[in-house]
């Protein structure tokens, strides 16, 4: 009996050895990244939402808005209070804000300038953009979407 099972085992290990040799398999997943025209960023956008709730158009003169000039690489703009500005970069996929400055005139009225300017603040965000709106993006949620009011 134990050479029975002896024959057994030298069987199953001699088949398993003319089996063909499995490799692994390895599947990278990428996620689909947005690709943009840095050039649609050129103009003037008011802003429509912030971290995910509705701006009131009620005044839009009161309405925060930023200007892009892609090719100076400067954006300025509005903050609902204040005027804004510094630089900006646009790659494909992220803008990057650099040395933003705003002036500091005393508002009596609540507006959006603190938490426009806490968004503004992350100074690398992705962003997708088409001819008519503009999201800027962090960790994939939108935190600032504008429309368009002037292209350039």
């Amino acid at each position: 009996m134990n050479s029975k099972l002896a024959a057994i085992a030298v069987s199953l290990l001699l088949l398993s050895s003319c089996a063909p040799n499995a490799t692994p398999t390895t599947s990278t997943t990428t996620a689909s990244v947005q690709t943009n025209d840095t050039k649609l960023l050129n103009g003037s956008w008011r802003l429509i939402s912030l971290n995910g709730k509705a701006v009131s158009s009620a005044d839009v003169s009161r309405t925060p808005q930023l200007t892009f000039q892609v090719a100076e690489q400067r954006v300025n703009g509005f903050t609902g209070c204040n005027r804004v500005f510094g630089g900006a970069t646009a790659t494909a996929t992220h803008l990057t804000f650099q040395h933003l400055g705003s002036t500091r005139m005393a508002c009596a009225e609540e507006n959006l300038e603190q938490p426009f300017l806490a968004a503004l603040s992350d100074t690398t965000l992705a962003y997708q953009v088409t001819s008519t709106q503009l999201t800027l993006l962090k960790e994939n949620q939108p935190v600032l979407v504008f429309t368009r009011t002037k292209a350039e």
